[in-house]
């Protein structure tokens, strides 16, 4: 048992807190303080913690200023990339992996073989850093967890009926402000510097866009005794589906909720190049992989190969037509042998320990190795506590300007306002799932950001 600090900042709420609470009560349980909140305001409020771990979501360019902050604070940088599991392999380490936010981080947690052998392999003095982990959300697709999502799937079914879930992945094309802004934020995240690559993969999504908006029409009259629901990834615009869905009576946008209970309450999942297809291969729900305009660039290899691909309107009529007339369970191409044996060399933690716990493990062997870091009293810590208020004050001025809300409002489409109350019962949910956790305790340290720790009984 230790006392250590652990902060787990969470940006994309609907993706994200589900499987960032599991790990959160795995290290509590494991004797750390945990911290766990909007990533803004966990930001801001990182200075009246003491010094511990900070758990962050990628490596990329955007990173390096963050972390040498986090780290001038006396706490240490881990680390996994949320979107390295769909990824395209030639460009990974260019357009995701930046050297100095890796050289500021302690340990990687990997998603898969595959991705590890990437990064050691281009890092081979560093390659004991990246560790084979998996991710806690796909700890929540396993069966013994996936009660935590039943009864909102249940709810699902009730008020729409039976489901096709179309989860779209135009963030580029149709980023919620605007192309050239979604160029602008890749080539701060990126150290990919070709712009022409930018505007080649901005006008590939174009053309899917177009394509998956003229399907709705006829899924709409082809099974007119099903709710089409369109899910756009969290940094589109919602307004241009809703102008889509409003020509087909029974479409709708959606966007609350996880992704998972919408996949689980569905007959079938369609997407393009989107960690959705995954998910729903591990749910056992059919995922279609609509391919009308296909690149060796911009497509990625996992949704794809653990999905039906079609590449044209006409076999996509005709696949929707075969599966939903179907009386069988699942199709025979859902769960083959080579499908599986892809999920294995890509994915950990799909059996056998989670990878809540694997990672709750490493973090207190890197503590126990290192022994407790002492930056709390240091100058350099007390320097950039006041920085910190500084800066936290500088925003609370800002907070009325033009430029400051327009950016509060696209951070509210990727974190609405998260409550106690909430994490209590996602806590309780999960505890009554394993058996685990009933002596962890959650409270509001300021709003948006809470703590959990084990309380002696």
């Amino acid at each position: 048992m230790h006392d250590d600090y652990l902060f787990l900042p969470v940006e994309i709420k609907a993706r994200e807190l589900h499987g960032k609470m599991l790990l959160a009560l795995c290290a509590a349980e494991a004797g750390f303080a945990v911290v766990i909140g909007r990533q803004k305001v966990l930001r801001e409020q990182l200075h009246n913690f003491p010094a511990g771990l900070y758990l962050d979501k990628s490596v990329a360019v955007s990173k390096e200023r963050w972390f040498k902050r986090f780290r001038n604070l006396g706490n240490r940088v881990v680390a996994w990339d949320e979107e390295g599991l769909v990824i395209h392999e030639e460009q990974y380490l260019k357009s995701r992996i930046s050297e100095r936010a890796l050289a500021l981080t302690d340990l990687f947690f990997a998603w898969g073989a595959a991705q590890r052998d990437i990064l050691a392999n281009a890092f081979v003095d560093r390659e004991q850093m990246f560790v084979l982990a998996g991710n806690p959300r796909f700890d929540l697709l396993r069966v013994e967890l996936r009660g935590l999502y039943s009864d909102a799937a249940e709810r699902l079914r009730d008020r729409y009926g039976h489901i096709i879930l179309i989860n779209t992945n135009f963030g580029f094309y149709n980023h919620f402000k605007g192309a050239a802004e979604a160029k602008r934020i890749f080539s701060q995240s990126s150290s990919h510097a070709d712009e022409r690559f930018i505007d080649n993969w901005i006008d590939y999504q174009e053309k899917l866009f177009h394509a998956f908006a003229a399907v709705l029409p006829w899924l709409g009259e082809r099974f007119s005794q099903h709710t089409i629901i369109v899910r756009p990834h969290p940094s589109e615009n919602e307004e241009r589906w809703q102008v889509e869905a409003g020509r087909v009576a029974n479409v709708r946008v959606v966007k609350e909720g996880s992704v998972i209970e919408w996949i689980m309450a569905s007959d079938v999942m369609v997407h393009s190049n989107c960690t959705t297809g995954i998910e729903a291969y591990l749910l056992g729900v059919p995922p279609i992989a609509y391919r009308p305009v296909t690149s060796e660039i911009y497509e990625t290899f996992l949704p794809n190969a653990l999905s039906k691909s079609v590449y044209s309107f006409d076999s996509f009529k005709a696949c929707m037509s075969e599966l939903l007339s179907s009386d069988e369970a699942a199709p025979d191409w859902l769960a083959n042998d080579e499908k599986q044996k892809i999920c294995s060399a890509y994915i950990s933690g799909t059996s056998g320990q989670l990878a809540s716990d694997c990672i709750v493990e490493n973090l207190t062997a890197l503590v126990d190795s290192s022994g407790q870091w002492k930056a709390d009293q240091s100058l350099s810590r007390r320097f950039q506590v006041l920085l910190n208020q500084l800066r936290t004050t500088k925003d609370f001025l800002l907070r009325w300007k033009s430029v400051y809300r327009r950016a509060e409002r696209y951070d509210r489409l990727k974190f609405p306002h998260l409550q106690l109350r909430e994490l209590e019962e996602i806590g309780q949910r999960f505890t009554d799932l394993t058996g685990r956790f009933d002596d962890i305790a959650v409270s509001e340290f300021t709003k948006e950001c809470f703590m959990l720790r084990r309380i002696s009984r």
